[in-house]
């Protein structure tokens, strides 16, 4: 798989030199996903959540989540909440990494480490909300939605709960945004990758472009889908091909097919219920 992901990276750098209009036409688009994505939501969802991770809010957020009927239907680890919380407030993929280290170090299974990474993987509320949404009600209850979905069908994959407790260590500041930098950066990295990649594309007849589009990268997507509500709904259950590349270099062990359809099936909700006009009502 590395090799040819290596093969792939190559392919496409060699494909950029001959194509320098489409370059200079994405790089806009790039730095304004940047701006959206990685400076105005994801990265300062990745402070907080690193630096209040020990705190004691978190200590009984995570006493009253592990409690909580919610979290029992999904058969997981305790030692999962701090992960899943991340995840769900940062957005993907902030928390596949360690769901990789955990299932190597055998704290959860492997079939808990596949649920956890489905219901954790998701796009960020802030990004949601502030660029995404209509309003800031509309923007929130996609998200729900979103997230509600991954709930219930992660309720569905059997597996047995290990039971290592949670765990809220706590991180100083100046590591929460170091490590915090470090995984924008890679999150900017693929943004501008796929940016790239899907501006070759532009020279197929309307509306492949668009599709191309909400198929790829996030960020990226919510720039040139603003005014094709549906795309962008879609793009936004689904997260994009950035997205699942993203998950599978920081968590290359964790089965991503159960990921795959909970995405998939959230995009095409999500894209339905803009399409019936649910967005108009708020």
């Amino acid at each position: 798989m590395e090799k040819i992901t290596s093969v792939f990276y190559i392919f496409t750098a060699v494909l950029f030199l001959f194509f320098p209009k489409a370059r200079g036409e994405s790089a806009t688009v790039a730095l304004l996903a940047l701006k959206n994505v990685v400076l105005a939501t994801l990265f300062p969802m990745m402070v907080l959540t690193r630096a209040i991770s020990g705190s004691a809010l978190m200590d009984k957020l995570g006493n009253i989540i592990g409690k909580s009927r919610l979290w029992k239907r999904l058969s997981l680890s305790p030692a999962l909440i701090p992960v899943v919380l991340c995840g769900i407030i940062s957005g993907f993929p902030a928390s596949a990494r360690q769901i990789e280290r955990m299932v190597n170090e055998k704290t959860i299974t492997p079939e808990e480490g596949e649920k956890a990474l489905c219901l954790s993987s998701a796009p960020s509320p802030a990004f949601v909300i502030a660029v995404v949404g209509r309003t800031p009600l509309h923007g929130s209850l996609l998200f729900l939605f979103s997230l509600a979905i991954s709930y219930l069908v992660t309720c569905h994959k059997k597996s047995k709960a290990s039971p290592a407790p949670p765990c809220f260590s706590s991180v100083s500041l100046s590591s929460a945004l170091t490590s915090s930098v470090t995984s924008a950066v890679a999150v900017g990295g693929s943004i501008v990758f796929f940016t790239l990649i899907t501006s070759l594309f532009n020279f197929l007849p309307y509306p492949l472009p668009l599709i191309i589009s909400a198929l790829s990268e996030l960020g990226s997507g919510a720039v040139t889908l603003l005014s094709h509500r549906i795309l962008l709904s879609f793009l936004t259950g689904w997260g994009g091909i950035s997205a699942l590349c993203q998950i599978k270099s920081e968590a290359p062990r964790v089965k991503t097919g159960l990921y795959v359809r909970v995405r998939l099936f959230s995009g095409t909700v999500l894209a339905l219920l803009e399409g019936l006009g649910f967005s108009h009502l708020f």
